[in-house]
């Protein structure tokens, strides 16, 4: 049994989730009631030596770093992997998960739909079937979430990833999809609005109509919450009129005819 991989990737989690409503633990209490089962069929032997050797240095590769590298790889898969690793690692070690955070711009595709779902576990994502084997600590959540103080550039690259995907024929922009964690990550990110902002003007100078309006999309449904005496039918206009693209887009009348009607439209 990897005792390793326990320690470090799942007893804090574990330990936290099973005591969720007991209390404040100590540093003490951390090391008490664990257990690793052993299954009767896996025992060391002649046979099996090959895969346990194989287990470990995989392990020690893994543990040691290396695979994290991947996130800078060229080959999407092998950056889906380091997420993984990444997630796995980050519930025992935060820097596991700042990793991924910090490396956003340089994911694609699934892999970039598998960092925007890990980091959603560290923010206050209402929709995650919270269990032992996806809970990360509290303290690491605050740590990473802190972190969440996304630039435009960032913002557009994700927002981009996302279009793509949808373009896919997959579930992104609607309740339990990818656009929802995506959502969830940002909602606590400080100058959202003001970010929004910026990054919609240079979506409809550098991006396609779909990025473009995605983002006004997110930036009136912010706005509408975080500033409750907004007049969004205003602002979407102003953009519109200065912006021939967003008016151009297939939904604009939708969105025009939503809000006037109700004042601010959801993200799904």
């Amino acid at each position: 049994m990897n005792l390793s991989a326990y320690v470090h990737e799942e007893m804090d989690a574990r330990h936290e989730h099973k005591n969720i409503g007991k209390g404040q633990s100590t540093d003490h209490d951390r090391f008490r009631g664990h257990f690793v089962p052993f299954p009767g069929t896996q025992v060391l032997n002649a046979e099996t030596w090959d895969h346990f050797t194989a287990a470990v240095n995989g392990y020690g590769r893994r543990f040691g770093g290396h695979s994290l590298l991947d996130l800078m790889a060229q080959d999407v898969g092998a950056q889906l992997s380091a997420v993984h690793d990444c997630f796995a690692l980050g519930r025992g070690d935060m820097r596991a998960l700042l990793l991924v955070r910090h490396t956003i711009t340089r994911l694609s595709g699934w892999a970039l739909m598998a960092a925007i779902t890990a980091l959603s576990h560290c923010a206050p994502h209402p929709d995650i079937a919270w269990s032992e084997r996806n809970w990360i600590p509290q303290r690491i959540r605050n740590q990473v979430a802190a972190t969440f103080d996304w630039s435009p550039d960032e913002l557009l690259h994700m927002i981009q990833g996302l279009e793509e995907a949808s373009d896919e024929g997959f579930s992104v922009w609607e309740r339990g999809g990818y656009g929802q964690s995506f959502v969830v990550i940002l909602w606590d990110s400080p100058n959202l609005c003001h970010t929004l902002s910026v990054a919609l003007s240079t979506a409809c100078r550098k991006f396609n109509s779909d990025v473009a309006f995605r983002t006004l999309i997110l930036y009136q449904y912010f706005l509408g919450i975080k500033e409750h005496d907004a007049d969004l039918v205003s602002v979407v206009g102003k953009f519109m009129s200065k912006w021939p693209k967003l008016a151009a887009h297939p939904l604009s009348t939708e969105l025009v005819d939503i809000l006037e009607e109700h004042g601010w439209a959801d993200t799904f």
